[in-house]
């Protein structure tokens, strides 16, 4: 039976814990939701580890993003909390193919972070790998490369993801210094 993990930034207790020893903690600083977040994403990358391990498979959902009022509402998180990611997990009705990945040279440096003058003609290899792959699927094939997924989702997402910084502030995140 596949599963859904919702993993979410918890500051809730520590704030509670103090405001009880007389710590009057108004907001939380945005340090305390990045530590949070690096701390679950931890943990979030050891679960899909140990799923793949027992042969399941997984999917991180970054999409849980899209609606975050009414998953906070859905969840009944209170102040102090947050939703980050979703991890979906099962045995799957298939094994699918192997995704391919984009060349390390684009994404992995060694002392500094590198430019490239251009991109579109660094990746158009990769674009062609993964159209082709795209067709081939046996499940879920299209028409589609890299650059043509980036271009439609991240545009759209934009609009969408604003929300996030209304909805940290309203779960009391103080987010200057």
């Amino acid at each position: 039976m596949p599963k859904l993990l919702i993993f979410i930034v918890d500051n809730y207790r520590n704030h509670e814990i103090l405001e009880k020893n007389n710590q009057n903690i108004k907001v939380i600083e945005v340090y305390k939701l990045f530590q949070g977040y690096a701390d679950l994403m931890i943990a979030a990358t050891n679960l899909a580890n140990v799923v793949e391990s027992l042969n399941m498979g997984y999917v991180f959902l970054g999409s849980i993003l899209n609606d975050i009022g009414k998953l906070i509402k859905l969840l009944s998180l209170p102040k102090y909390t947050f939703p980050v990611i979703g991890l979906g997990f099962g045995y799957p009705d298939y094994i699918p193919r192997i995704k391919p990945k984009i060349n390390y040279e684009v994404k992995v440096f060694e002392d500094e972070y590198k430019r490239f003058d251009n991109y579109k003609e660094l990746i158009k290899n990769y674009d062609e790998i993964m159209s082709n792959y795209y067709k081939s699927r046996d499940a879920n094939s299209r028409e589609d490369n890299f650059s043509q997924q980036l271009i439609k989702k991240i545009a759209p997402a934009i609009e969408i993801r604003k929300q996030v910084i209304k909805f940290l502030l309203k779960q009391g995140y103080k987010l200057n210094i």
